[in-house]
């Protein structure tokens, strides 16, 4: 069964708006864990590892996600 022009449109959408809010709770989670590790640094004077891991982890993550993003922004079924 082929998907009417507006069921495409309306997935297209609702992907595009899941992506757009996981790319925003993965920056936020990065900024804060940065906070969290700045505040650990200046309390303790070193750099805590593990911190340090999660936070380039949520680096990475935020990156992959705003590249699923713009990749699928490219997608758009209405066209450019």
């Amino acid at each position: 069964m082929k998907q009417s022009d507006a069921d495409v449109s309306a997935d297209w959408a609702r992907t595009r708006d899941s992506l757009k809010t996981r790319w925003v709770a993965a920056v936020m989670a990065f900024w804060v864990s940065v906070a969290i590790l700045a505040i650990v640094f200046f309390i303790d004077g070193r750099l805590d590892p593990i911190l340090v891991s999660i936070a380039l982890g949520l680096l990475f993550v935020g990156i992959w996600l705003k590249i699923q993003y713009q990749t699928h922004l490219r997608r758009d079924p209405k066209g450019p």
